[in-house]
Protein backbone atom coordinates (compact mmCIF):
# COMPACT_ATOMS: atom_id res chain seq x y z
CA UNK A 1 0.00 0.00 0.00
CA UNK A 2 1.67 3.24 -1.51
CA UNK A 3 1.03 6.04 1.21
CA UNK A 4 1.84 9.23 0.35
CA UNK A 5 2.51 11.92 3.73
CA UNK A 6 2.25 15.72 2.28
CA UNK A 7 1.60 16.53 5.91
CA UNK A 8 4.76 18.08 6.31
CA UNK A 9 5.37 18.84 2.23
CA UNK A 10 6.05 22.59 1.88
CA UNK A 11 5.38 22.11 -2.03
CA UNK A 12 1.64 20.76 -0.87
CA UNK A 13 -0.70 23.48 -1.79
CA UNK A 14 -1.93 25.45 2.09
CA UNK A 15 -3.03 28.79 2.98
CA UNK A 16 0.14 30.61 4.50
CA UNK A 17 -1.82 31.71 7.74
CA UNK A 18 -4.73 30.39 8.37
CA UNK A 19 -5.09 26.25 9.74
CA UNK A 20 -7.97 24.21 10.67
CA UNK A 21 -8.67 24.13 14.51
CA UNK A 22 -7.91 20.84 16.30
CA UNK A 23 -10.08 18.28 17.69
CA UNK A 24 -9.57 15.58 20.14
CA UNK A 25 -9.46 12.44 17.95
CA UNK A 26 -11.14 10.55 20.66
CA UNK A 27 -14.08 11.93 20.47
CA UNK A 28 -14.63 11.50 17.00
CA UNK A 29 -17.79 9.36 16.22
CA UNK A 30 -17.37 8.57 13.00
CA UNK A 31 -15.62 8.77 9.26
CA UNK A 32 -17.17 10.01 6.52
CA UNK A 33 -16.54 9.06 2.83
CA UNK A 34 -16.76 11.86 -0.64
CA UNK A 35 -15.49 11.92 -4.00
CA UNK A 36 -14.12 15.04 -5.28
CA UNK A 37 -16.40 15.20 -8.13
CA UNK A 38 -13.56 15.45 -10.77
CA UNK A 39 -10.47 14.07 -10.94
CA UNK A 40 -7.80 12.41 -8.82
CA UNK A 41 -5.28 15.26 -8.92
CA UNK A 42 -4.84 16.03 -5.12
CA UNK A 43 -2.60 19.04 -5.58
CA UNK A 44 -4.93 21.13 -7.66
CA UNK A 45 -7.97 19.71 -5.76
CA UNK A 46 -6.06 21.47 -2.64
CA UNK A 47 -5.07 24.61 -4.69
CA UNK A 48 -8.54 24.78 -5.73
CA UNK A 49 -9.68 25.10 -2.19
CA UNK A 50 -6.87 27.26 -1.18
CA UNK A 51 -6.85 29.54 -4.05
CA UNK A 52 -10.81 29.57 -5.35
CA UNK A 53 -12.41 29.43 -1.59
CA UNK A 54 -9.36 31.19 0.73
CA UNK A 55 -9.73 27.58 2.60
CA UNK A 56 -6.42 26.42 5.29
CA UNK A 57 -6.14 23.49 2.74
CA UNK A 58 -7.40 20.27 1.34
CA UNK A 59 -11.25 19.81 3.18
CA UNK A 60 -10.16 16.29 3.90
CA UNK A 61 -7.96 13.89 5.95
CA UNK A 62 -6.89 11.44 3.52
CA UNK A 63 -7.51 11.00 -0.03
CA UNK A 64 -7.45 8.17 -2.54
CA UNK A 65 -5.97 8.21 -5.95
CA UNK A 66 -7.49 6.18 -8.93
CA UNK A 67 -4.09 3.72 -8.07
CA UNK A 68 -5.33 3.12 -4.94
CA UNK A 69 -2.50 5.48 -3.43
CA UNK A 70 -3.65 6.63 -0.09
CA UNK A 71 -2.91 10.56 0.67
CA UNK A 72 -2.46 12.11 4.05
CA UNK A 73 -3.21 15.22 4.19
CA UNK A 74 -3.57 16.33 7.79
CA UNK A 75 -3.30 15.23 11.24
CA UNK A 76 -6.56 13.21 12.67
CA UNK A 77 -6.90 15.82 15.06
CA UNK A 78 -7.50 18.47 12.25
CA UNK A 79 -11.22 19.39 12.18
CA UNK A 80 -11.09 19.66 8.00
CA UNK A 81 -14.24 21.56 6.19
CA UNK A 82 -16.02 18.65 4.44
CA UNK A 83 -19.23 17.81 5.97
CA UNK A 84 -20.28 21.44 6.64
CA UNK A 85 -22.55 21.76 9.89
CA UNK A 86 -25.02 18.94 8.80
CA UNK A 87 -26.62 16.38 11.50
CA UNK A 88 -25.95 12.55 10.69
CA UNK A 89 -29.12 10.66 10.71
CA UNK A 90 -29.24 7.97 13.13
CA UNK A 91 -25.71 8.58 14.31
CA UNK A 92 -26.91 5.88 16.87
CA UNK A 93 -28.30 3.14 14.77
CA UNK A 94 -31.29 3.14 17.14
CA UNK A 95 -33.98 3.67 14.61
CA UNK A 96 -34.22 7.40 15.76
CA UNK A 97 -32.97 10.55 14.47
CA UNK A 98 -31.73 12.88 17.08
CA UNK A 99 -30.50 16.29 17.48
CA UNK A 100 -27.90 14.99 19.44
CA UNK A 101 -26.54 12.36 16.40
CA UNK A 102 -24.90 15.39 14.53
CA UNK A 103 -24.40 17.84 17.01
CA UNK A 104 -24.30 20.14 14.03
CA UNK A 105 -20.67 20.44 14.44
CA UNK A 106 -20.12 17.50 11.68
CA UNK A 107 -16.39 18.50 11.34
CA UNK A 108 -15.41 18.24 14.71
CA UNK A 109 -17.12 14.63 14.66
CA UNK A 110 -16.46 12.98 11.83
CA UNK A 111 -13.45 12.47 9.93
CA UNK A 112 -13.14 12.99 6.63
CA UNK A 113 -11.85 10.99 3.31
CA UNK A 114 -12.23 11.34 -0.50
CA UNK A 115 -11.64 9.16 -3.23
CA UNK A 116 -10.71 10.69 -6.69
CA UNK A 117 -13.67 10.66 -9.19
CA UNK A 118 -16.92 11.50 -10.27
CA UNK A 119 -18.73 8.76 -9.37
CA UNK A 120 -22.13 7.53 -11.00
CA UNK A 121 -25.44 7.65 -9.10
CA UNK A 122 -29.13 8.07 -9.83
CA UNK A 123 -28.54 11.86 -9.40
CA UNK A 124 -25.73 11.75 -12.24
CA UNK A 125 -26.12 9.11 -14.76
CA UNK A 126 -22.71 10.28 -16.58
CA UNK A 127 -20.46 9.14 -13.76
CA UNK A 128 -17.72 6.84 -13.37
CA UNK A 129 -17.26 3.74 -11.48
CA UNK A 130 -14.03 3.45 -8.28
CA UNK A 131 -11.47 1.71 -9.79
CA UNK A 132 -10.94 -1.48 -7.92
CA UNK A 133 -7.70 -0.67 -6.30
CA UNK A 134 -9.43 2.58 -4.68
CA UNK A 135 -12.04 0.15 -3.48
CA UNK A 136 -9.54 -2.09 -1.86
CA UNK A 137 -7.21 0.75 -0.13
CA UNK A 138 -10.66 2.60 0.93
CA UNK A 139 -11.33 -1.26 3.06
CA UNK A 140 -7.68 -1.09 3.86
CA UNK A 141 -7.36 2.37 5.39
CA UNK A 142 -10.68 1.89 6.87
CA UNK A 143 -9.76 -1.11 8.67
CA UNK A 144 -5.73 -0.14 9.60
CA UNK A 145 -7.64 3.10 11.30
CA UNK A 146 -10.34 0.94 13.61
CA UNK A 147 -7.67 -1.58 14.25
CA UNK A 148 -9.59 -4.57 12.38
CA UNK A 149 -7.25 -7.09 13.43
CA UNK A 150 -7.73 -8.99 10.26
CA UNK A 151 -6.95 -6.28 8.22
CA UNK A 152 -3.79 -5.39 10.79
CA UNK A 153 -2.26 -8.69 9.74
CA UNK A 154 -2.37 -8.43 6.11
CA UNK A 155 -1.82 -5.26 5.24
CA UNK A 156 -1.00 -2.97 8.42
CA UNK A 157 2.75 -3.30 8.03
CA UNK A 158 2.48 -1.14 4.88
CA UNK A 159 1.08 1.95 7.26
CA UNK A 160 2.48 4.11 9.36
CA UNK A 161 1.94 2.82 13.25
CA UNK A 162 0.56 6.02 13.99
CA UNK A 163 -2.72 5.06 12.48
CA UNK A 164 -2.99 1.22 13.01
CA UNK A 165 -5.83 1.93 15.68
CA UNK A 166 -5.82 5.28 15.95
CA UNK A 167 -9.65 5.02 16.06
CA UNK A 168 -9.96 1.87 17.41
CA UNK A 169 -12.88 3.67 19.86
CA UNK A 170 -15.30 3.62 16.60
CA UNK A 171 -16.01 0.43 14.42
CA UNK A 172 -17.90 -0.40 10.90
CA UNK A 173 -20.89 0.86 12.00
CA UNK A 174 -19.27 3.86 12.20
CA UNK A 175 -18.75 4.84 8.72
CA UNK A 176 -21.12 6.75 6.12
CA UNK A 177 -21.32 8.11 3.15
CA UNK A 178 -21.48 12.42 2.45
CA UNK A 179 -25.11 11.20 1.75
CA UNK A 180 -25.51 10.19 4.99
CA UNK A 181 -25.25 14.27 5.69
CA UNK A 182 -27.35 15.64 2.81
CA UNK A 183 -25.05 15.74 -0.13
CA UNK A 184 -27.21 12.94 -2.33
CA UNK A 185 -24.70 12.32 -4.94
CA UNK A 186 -21.85 12.04 -2.66
CA UNK A 187 -19.95 9.41 -2.89
CA UNK A 188 -22.30 7.30 -5.71
CA UNK A 189 -23.97 4.73 -5.78
CA UNK A 190 -21.11 1.80 -5.62
CA UNK A 191 -19.19 3.74 -2.70
CA UNK A 192 -22.83 3.78 -1.25
CA UNK A 193 -23.55 0.15 -1.41
CA UNK A 194 -20.11 -0.93 -0.15
CA UNK A 195 -20.10 1.11 3.05
CA UNK A 196 -23.77 -0.53 4.13
CA UNK A 197 -22.02 -3.51 3.46
CA UNK A 198 -19.07 -2.69 5.67
CA UNK A 199 -21.89 -1.31 8.04
CA UNK A 200 -23.79 -4.93 8.35
CA UNK A 201 -20.90 -6.58 10.07
CA UNK A 202 -21.34 -5.08 12.89
CA UNK A 203 -24.78 -6.85 14.85
CA UNK A 204 -26.50 -3.77 15.92
CA UNK A 205 -26.80 -1.77 12.48
CA UNK A 206 -27.89 -5.13 10.69
CA UNK A 207 -30.70 -5.81 13.20
CA UNK A 208 -31.42 -2.25 12.56
CA UNK A 209 -31.45 -2.67 8.68
CA UNK A 210 -33.66 -5.34 9.23
CA UNK A 211 -35.89 -3.74 10.95
CA UNK A 212 -36.29 -0.70 8.11
CA UNK A 213 -36.71 -3.63 5.34
CA UNK A 214 -39.67 -5.25 7.22
CA UNK A 215 -40.82 -1.89 7.46
CA UNK A 216 -41.00 -1.40 4.56
CA UNK A 217 -42.28 -4.63 2.96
Amino acid sequence: MRIHDVRRDPSFPRHESKTFRRREVADLKGLCVHHVAGGDNFRAMASYHVRGKDGPGAPYTFGIDYEGGIWLFHDLDRATWSQGGRTVPDADHDGAVEWEDGLKRANTYYLAIVLGGSFHSRYNDTGEQPRAAQVLALSALLGVLLGDQAVLEQVGGDFPEELRGALGHLGWRDVYGHHDFGKVACPGDTVGTLLNALNATDPRVTHHKATEWQRAL
